[in-house]
């Protein structure tokens, strides 16, 4: 599959509050996270800062979670911004591994049960996390993180933590307590690689390998990886991501149009969560072309075809 990256007209999206059109760039965004997962910004913040940005299309890929998508899609529908329902699903597989899926906006919500169940468990170990701490004298509660920060998760506990002076900094926090053996017992670590792909697949979704470079940076190694996971239903690569350098793209790229995988990008944007990584650039010269989500959609109307096909 060749990517084209071709020229094409500005898109136009309307100004609720002045009324009048903006021009939109031609750039995208795929890989962002709001406050539904370990964003700082609401899902509705994030498309209106799209907006500013002059970024036509969006994906906002919680971790583990689609909760924030319906209010996203209703605010891109005001807004002319499009918004792909998407998700970044914890995979135990090999070190830790993330994949995003990609759907249509009628399928996105099949994924919700399997992703609840998931986040039922992991909420439940995090309260059992906060009784071992307040064991050894650390005097937190399930509420005040939630109180504060909404999700109760290790990340919003090491603020917390911080915050009470129990450590001087979050990476402390990590390595006295929360990745400390004593207290990981029973740590749920995401979903197994068959599992995960299963829920995106049942949807309907796209399934993509997020950011491969911190799964593995030796290309030929990687590459053996990404040979097993096209056997699981593999079906394409985030060849556009902040970290990666001009040379570390084109080695995806290629390795994408080699085995005839769809390729994505996107910036990882947290908002205030993640310093230095902007909405649509990542750290300034993310370019993601918007022929990316063409594909995308293309890919995904182009299997309900071919399993309404199968189904007749």
């Amino acid at each position: 599959m060749n990517i084209v990256t071709g020229r094409r007209s500005l898109g136009k999206s309307f100004n609720k509050e002045k009324g009048e059109s903006i021009i939109m760039c031609t750039y995208i965004d795929l890989h962002i996270h709001s406050n539904k997962s370990d964003g700082s910004m609401s899902p509705k913040e994030l498309v209106n800062y799209a907006l500013k940005k002059k970024i036509k299309v969006i994906s906002l890929t919680d971790h583990d979670n689609v909760d924030g998508i319906e209010e996203a899609i209703n605010e891109g529908n005001l807004l002319g911004i499009e918004v792909i329902p998407g998700v970044e699903l914890t995979i135990d597989y090999r070190k830790q591994m993330h994949i995003l899926g990609y759907f249509t906006k009628k399928r996105y919500l099949e994924v919700k049960k399997e992703l609840d169940r998931y986040n039922l468990i992991r909420i439940k170990w995090t309260m059992t996390l906060i009784k071992e701490l307040n064991k050894v004298g650390i005097n937190i509660t399930a509420s005040e993180v939630k109180d504060k920060y909404k999700i109760l998760q290790l990340k919003n506990i090491s603020k917390i933590l911080v915050e009470k002076d129990y450590v001087a900094n979050s990476q402390e926090a990590y390595d006295k307590y929360l990745n400390n053996d004593t207290f990981l017992n029973g740590r749920p670590k995401g979903f197994s690689i068959e599992k995960g792909f299963e829920i995106i697949k049942n949807a309907g979704g796209l399934v993509v390998l997020a950011h491969p470079i911190y799964l593995e940076s030796d290309i030929d190694k990687l590459e053996v990886i990404i040979n097993e996971l096209i056997n699981l239903g593999l079906d394409g690569i985030e060849v556009y991501y902040p970290e990666y350098n001009g040379e570390v793209s084109k080695e995806y790229i290629y390795m994408a149009e080699k085995y005839n995988l769809i390729v994505t990008g996107g910036s990882d944007f947290h908002g205030k969560n993640k310093i230095g990584i902007d909405l649509g650039v990542g750290k300034g010269a993310l370019k993601v072309p918007i022929t990316v989500s063409d594909i995308i959609k293309n890919n995904l109307v182009n299997d309900i075809l071919k399993m309404r096909k199968e189904n007749v």
